[in-house]
């Protein structure tokens, strides 16, 4: 899968998919992403540290 391209939820994706038919995510949508995704597993270690101390 090139760069760029959101893949939505329930689409079948195969060889002869036409990547054409879905829209390309601009890269500062991408940065969020990436920065949403950091922050959940800051989230999560800071949760586990918590459980392991009770």
């Amino acid at each position: 899968m090139p760069n760029d391209f959101h893949v939505p939820p329930m689409t079948n994706i195969g060889a002869d998919f036409d990547l054409n038919s879905i829209s390309k995510v601009p890269p500062k949508y991408s940065a969020f992403s990436e920065s949403v995704v950091s922050a959940n597993h800051t989230l999560v270690q800071g949760y586990r540290r918590i459980a392991n101390e009770l």
